[in-house]
This record gives structure tokens, C-alpha cells and sequence, in this order.
């Protein structure tokens, strides 16, 4: 009686394709001898090297599959006074078959791969991320001076159960600390407009100083603009300036001030 190639791989005779290269795959692995060395591991894992061999070519697999081993490799007589078939030889290693299916003589190697693959396949797909919109917040020198809390209210566009655009207003809130610089960004992952197979992209608000009646804004300092009279120049003054948190500042102006001169 010759070989079982089905019962080698663990499959019947009703197995296809697709369930003879798993059950290569899975026996393969198992007994591979870097794995298991035993003499058992070695004879089955040539055993299952020749049945998918044999069974995952159509050809063999068919004349296999009505004549037997003997059939496939000896051949059979064809009723006319000559025979058919004695084809097929195994004269390939186990291991080059291994590395023909798994492009690696290496299981472990194979088995990484296999693992790869079946992430990529089965991960969920990375979406695009939408346009960043950008919007600019204005702030008083005061409140900027001060600190304070800016809320804003942002139009939204969302996508329904239904993939219909309906617009909704969500209140972005900015914790505005003292001193924060002039084009500092307060960023809101994710709230940009939603669109299919999109994932929505960020809303940025860039913080401006609105403009001020008695001071204008230079990185951290507050620049004043005095017009004094050229008399007071030349014989000296008092600036007395209202500051942002009510204190009256006293400058006094004792030298000979030229047109542009800066006091710190």
C-alpha cells in the first residue's frame, strides 16, 4: 500500500488548496529541525515536505489522486499494452521545499513573518488626517498682564450615521497665562471638520495682542511713547504712567533728552 498524502499533511481527499498550504504551514513549522531534532520530527517533517510536494501541484496531485503513490511514481498500465504515469520522483530536500514556501530556511524567521502579515492584515488602516485650520484669538494687553480664561465658539462639521454634514458649535476654551508670548499656539487635536475615510485634523489658535491705547507690547516689555514738550526735555520732568494694574509709575526725566530716547 502506498503512501497517504492526506493523512501525512492530517487532511482528507476532499482538501484544497488553500487547506493543504495550511496544513503544510503548521506541520512544517512544528517539526522543522532547528526546532525538534528527534528522529520522529525529522521523518515526519520530510513526510509532509513530499505530500505538499505532491498534492500542491495539479498535475500530480490529479494522477495521484486516482492511481496512488505507485501510480504517480512507478506508473500503471493504460489498457492498450503500455503504461502511464511513473512521473513523478521527490528530489528535493525537505528543507529547499520549506524554503521555497516560507522564502526562509529559518522558522523562526518564518514564523516572525507570518505574525507581520497577519498584523498588517488584520490592523486597522491608518486614515488620513484632515487639514489643519487656523484661527487667530486677539487679547488685551490687560487680560494678557493679568492671565485669564478665552472661550471661543467653534463651528464643527460632523458626519451622521447616515454620512450626511451637519454643523455643530462646540465652546474651545484657552488658558491664557500671564506674560504668554505674542503667536503662541493652542492647538485642538481632532476638532477640525469630519469627512469620510478621514480622520479629523487639528484647530490651532494663534494668540495675538490686540492693539492698546497707551502701551504697545516688545517680547516681554512694554514699550510707552512719551511726547514731552521741549521745554521739559531741556530742563528735566516727572512722567507719571498709569500701569496695566493701576499703579501710577513716576519717570522722572532729570537729562537733556533727545527726540527718541529710551528710558528702561
Amino acid at each position: 500500500m502506498g503512501k497517504d498524502y492526506y493523512h501525512d499533511l492530517g487532511l482528507t481527499r476532499s482538501a484544497g488548496d488553500i487547506c493543504i498550504k495550511k496544513a503544510y504551514r503548521k506541520l512544517s513549522l512544528k517539526y522543522h529541525p532547528d526546532k525538534d531534532d528527534t528522529e520522529h520530527a525529522v521523518t515526519v517533517f520530510a513526510a509532509v515536505a513530499e505530500a505538499y510536494d505532491v498534492l500542491s501541484d495539479p498535475r500530480n496531485k490529479g494522477f495521484y489522486d486516482l492511481y496512488g503513490e505507485e501510480g504517480l511514481k512507478i506508473g500503471v498500465t493504460d489498457g492498450k499494452g503500455g503504461r502511464k504515469g511513473g512521473f513523478y520522483c521527490f528530489e528535493k530536500s525537505p528543507i529547499s521545499v520549506f524554503e521555497e514556501f516560507f522564502g526562509t530556511n529559518n522558522p523562526y524567521q518564518a514564523l516572525n513573518e507570518i505574525a507581520e502579515t497577519f498584523e498588517a492584515m488584520t490592523a486597522t488602516p491608518k486614515l488620513k488626517i484632515g487639514k489643519k485650520k487656523m484661527h487667530e484669538v486677539q487679547v488685551s494687553l490687560e487680560d494678557i498682564y493679568h492671565g485669564t480664561i478665552v472661550k471661543v465658539d467653534h463651528i464643527k462639521k460632523v458626519l451622521t450615521a447616515d454620512k450626511r454634514v451637519e454643523k455643530y458649535t462646540r465652546t474651545l476654551t484657552m488658558d491664557i497665562k500671564a506674560g504668554t508670548a505674542d503667536r503662541t499656539l493652542f492647538v485642538f487635536d481632532k476638532e477640525g471638520d469630519e469627512a469620510p475615510n478621514v480622520e479629523p485634523g487639528p484647530v490651532v489658535y494663534s494668540l495675538t495682542t490686540a492693539k492698546h491705547a497707551t502701551f504697545s507690547r516688545k517680547g516681554s516689555d512694554l514699550v510707552y511713547v512719551a511726547k514731552i514738550p521741549l521745554v521739559k526735555a531741556l530742563t528735566g520732568t516727572t512722567l507719571n504712567i498709569k500701569m496695566l494694574d493701576g499703579r501710577m509709575l513716576s519717570v522722572p526725566v532729570t537729562d537733556i533728552s533727545p527726540s527718541g530716547t529710551t528710558k528702561i
